[in-house]
């Protein structure tokens, strides 16, 4: 006895089988998904079992791409000539970074004011005893472990001005306006590496254009802070 009710779906023919074909435009997207996917696996498969996890080597990342915060420092130092010097200024980053020989090279504005003092028996006969220095130092400074390091060096040359010229009973100097170069190790501490100590080798001079050009270096120890 046939049944007077209507199939509730339409069946395939026998020629579309059981499922009919997907659209070309669905294969397509499909297949360029699936391209996709299979991108990342040849990188995946170089990286080998020692690879580190995931989440550490997104810390590793993250450690990495933060940038060196601006920091404000106070330093002394004294010159084989007896002068001393003490310090304060700012430490200003620029938006630019590049890896370099296994380490992280980023640079800074070293902008500070300095009081060089001479001690009596160093000081010309009735002449000046205190100068105020003026510098703006641009420096570069490499990380070592690709910036995960708390340790670095850096250097840098830039720009003096005194206040009047420098003179003593061992030297003078011929210009106030003259050249301030540096090179300098030192690393940070505290739970975000906030603190910073550094030993600075310094060396103030015109660069001979002018003469007499006895030029001054200074042995510094600084000390800085973030204060981001």
């Amino acid at each position: 006895m046939r049944s007077s009710f209507p199939p509730l779906l339409p069946l395939p023919s026998p020629s579309e089988g059981l499922f009919p074909p997907p659209p070309r435009a669905g294969c397509a997207g499909a297949a360029l998904l699936a391209c996709c996917a299979l991108l990342p696996l040849p990188a995946l498969a170089q990286q080998g079992a020692g690879a580190p996890q995931p989440s550490a080597r997104a810390q590793e990342l993250a450690a990495s791409a933060t940038p060196e915060p601006r920091r404000i420092f106070i330093d002394g130092a004294r010159a084989a000539s007896d002068v001393g010097l003490a310090s304060v200024g700012v430490q200003w980053p620029w938006a630019w970074r590049r890896d370099f020989l296994g380490g992280e090279l980023t640079g800074h504005w070293d902008t500070h004011i300095a009081h060089w003092r001479v001690p009596p028996g160093t000081a010309v006969p009735g002449g000046r005893r205190h100068w105020t220095q003026l510098a703006v130092v641009p420096t570069l400074r490499w990380r070592f472990d690709g910036g995960r390091s708390a340790w670095f060096m850096e250097g840098g040359i830039g720009l003096s001005a005194l206040d009047g010229h420098y003179a003593n009973r061992h030297k003078a100097f011929s210009t106030r306006f003259n050249f301030a170069d540096h090179q300098g190790v030192g690393f940070n501490f505290g739970a975000r590496r906030q603190h910073e100590l550094m030993l600075i080798v310094r060396h103030i001079s015109n660069g001979g254009i002018r003469k007499p050009n006895p030029g001054e270096d200074f042995v510094q120890v600084r000390y800085s802070r973030s204060f981001e």
